[in-house]
């Protein structure tokens, strides 16, 4: 990987520590990976902001 790359993938992960740790956001990976999990959570989000 040459340096410029480098540099970004280290900037991506401070980006990626900086959603989980300091906003509490949840990490789920690669999008093209996770539609499943995507429509789950949209439904489980949905049914908090019905009940609430």
């Amino acid at each position: 990987m040459s340096n410029v790359g480098q540099c970004k993938r280290f900037t991506q992960q401070q980006v990626l520590r900086f959603f989980r740790n300091g906003l509490g956001y949840r990490y789920l990976g690669d999008r093209k990976y996770r539609s499943t999990i995507t429509e789950t959570l949209y439904e489980t989000n949905s049914k908090r902001e019905a009940d609430g």
